[in-house]
């Protein structure tokens, strides 16, 4: 009798074992989940615009910066400091530049507060970056520098820096005055407003 009871503890304690393991996984899945659930809505946003979908991934979920706004807000994330931001991204073109388009949206409908545009580094001017470091050149632009940088609502630029700053103003005014880091983002618009 005891050898059977021994047998049946043993067993108990194996399940109970098997269990807590089990509810761990469960647990680990339901995190991972719910990580996932928002890029998978950001992925449904979009159909073919896949550029603007990574910009958008990059500052939400990768550099933190804020969360994405609900469709057609007229911006794509909103900051901790109550921000509105339009994520523009760019590789680099078969020509050798950055092209970000339709800054204003199709119907020049877009309100936000800062511009965000994102290209992707050129490794042979990398050195000539705010961060030489860096995977991405970031530029942060004011909506009313935005209507005045980019007249036509868009925007291209040569990732040679030394020679885009010298045959072109609204360049040079990118690379002076508007580029930035992720960090330097996380800086300004990742802090709460004051209450009060």
């Amino acid at each position: 009798m005891s050898q059977a009871l021994s047998t049946i503890v043993t067993r108990e304690q194996r399940l109970l074992s098997e269990i807590a393991r089990r509810d761990e996984q469960i647990a680990d899945l339901e995190s991972e989940a719910a990580v996932l659930r928002p890029k998978a809505a950001l992925f449904d946003k979009y159909d073919s615009n896949l550029k603007g979908c990574y910009g958008e991934y990059l500052v939400s979920f990768v550099w933190r910066l804020g969360e994405l706004a609900p469709i057609n807000a007229g911006y794509d994330l909103i900051t901790p400091t109550g921000h509105r931001i339009e994520v523009k991204y760019s590789p680099i073109q078969r020509d050798g530049r950055w092209k970000w388009r339709n800054l204003f949206g199709g119907r020049d409908t877009k309100r936000y507060h800062r511009l965000w545009l994102i290209g992707e580094v050129d490794e042979r001017w990398q050195h000539c970056y705010l961060d030489p470091a860096a995977e991405y050149i970031v530029f942060d632009i004011g909506f009313d520098d935005a209507r005045r940088q980019f007249p036509k609502k868009h925007a291209t630029l040569n990732p040679n820096w030394p020679k885009a700053c010298a045959l072109s103003r609204p360049s040079r005014n990118l690379y002076h005055y508007f580029q930035t880091t992720p960090e330097r983002l996380r800086a300004l618009y990742c802090r709460p407003r004051p209450v009060g």
